[in-house]
Parts: structure tokens; C-alpha cells; sequence
């Protein structure tokens, strides 16, 4: 992962999130399955595919000044860990079931070592104040928002043309690192990465 360094004047604060990144090999392999699929259910907004991640903790807008302290936590909280397997699952959405709000797919594989990164994640924020997101955590991948398609969506069809899952060659990964991202609104790709974490447990 290339960490990202703005040489212009830094803002007071920036809108962050903590996250597992997604390798370039399963981002081009859900792209495409993705497209295909928005061929008949169309969503407003889509995901760019380097924007692909796991969210762990959503942080809101943290002060500049903080982000030295913020990266130094989160780097404790997730260094002991050992790396862990996951996999890309079915299909999801949030909100109506006809007019989704979020169409994400699930994540297989390991998905308690997850949980628990997102624990220590949490965890780690709440020391410096920073509450986050409280929703509670629901491990997902997003890839498009805001359902426009005339007829209504239907999640058995959805499912049809997403297909099967592959045997795991393919969508399967392993999480060894933790990345902090800035979010720039308006701008694709949205997300820049600002910190990595490497679990090395």
C-alpha cells in the first residue's frame, strides 16, 4: 500500500475511517462482477474500485493535530495480532428491500479475527476520545449506493446474476495490514491512505 503524503498546507481537520484493504486482484475481480450486475439494477452512486475496503471504525472528522496520537494507538492496538484469511461472500443491502439504500457483499472466511480487529480498533479510538461510528459492527464491502432502477430490486435475482462464489482462489486474502484513510468528498477515487498498521503477531 503507497501511503499518500499532501505537500499543500493541511486542512484543521480531515474525515477518516480505519480499514482492511482489499488486494488489486479480488478489487478487479469484484469490478467486473459488479458491472455486470448494474446492468439490470442500477445504483445512483458506485464505488470506485481502488475505493474497495472493509470498514472497521468510521472516525468522523479528526483534528490534524490528533492524527500523530491516533496513528501511534492504533499501531499498539493491532500490532500483537496475527494476519488472518478472508473471502469475499454474497450479496447484501441495506435499507428497503425494493429500493436498497447500500448494495455491499459479505465477508467470509475468518470473520471472529475480524470482529476482533474491530474491537481493538475501537477500543484503541475510545482511549483518545474518539468515539466513532456506534453502530454495531457488520462486516461488509460496499459497492454501490442508492438504488434508480425502475423495476423493483430483487435480491434472488441480484443473486442470479452475481453467481456463485469461486472455490476461494480467487477472492480469498490475507488481512496483514490496517490502514487509516482520509475521505475527499467529490472526488474518485475517494479515499487516500494515510497510515498502515501491520499486524505482525
Amino acid at each position: 500500500m503507497v501511503l499518500s503524503e499532501n505537500s499543500r498546507s493541511k486542512p484543521e481537520s480531515e474525515r477518516m475511517f480505519v480499514a482492511v484493504p482489499v488486494p488489486a486482484s479480488v478489487r478487479v475481480h469484484l469490478a467486473a462482477r459488479t458491472d455486470h450486475l448494474l446492468r439490470t439494477f442500477p445504483f445512483q452512486t458506485t464505488v470506485h474500485p481502488q475505493d474497495y475496503h472493509i470498514t472497521l471504525l468510521f472516525l468522523g472528522d479528526v483534528p490534524t493535530a490528533r492524527v500523530a496520537e491516533l496513528r501511534m494507538v492504533l499501531g499498539e492496538a493491532v500490532r500483537p495480532l496475527p494476519s488472518f484469511r478472508l473471502s469475499l461472500g454474497s450479496l447484501g443491502t441495506f435499507g428497503p428491500e425494493a429500493h436498497p439504500t447500500v448494495l455491499y457483499v459479505r465477508i467470509a472466511g475468518e470473520a471472529e479475527k475480524l470482529a476482533d480487529l474491530a474491537r481493538r480498533v475501537r477500543t484503541a479510538a475510545e482511549r483518545l476520545g474518539f468515539t466513532g461510528d456506534r453502530k454495531p459492527f457488520v462486516a461488509h464491502l460496499t459497492l454501490a449506493r442508492r438504488y434508480r432502477g425502475v423495476k423493483p430490486y430483487s435480491p434472488a435475482d441480484a443473486a442470479r446474476i452475481w453467481g456463485p462464489g469461486d472455490d476461494g482462489t480467487i477472492t480469498s486474502f490475507a488481512v496483514d495490514e490496517v490502514i487509516l484513510f482520509a475521505s475527499h468528498l467529490g472526488r474518485r477515487p475517494m479515499y487516500e491512505p494515510r497510515a498502515a498498521f501491520p499486524l505482525e503477531g
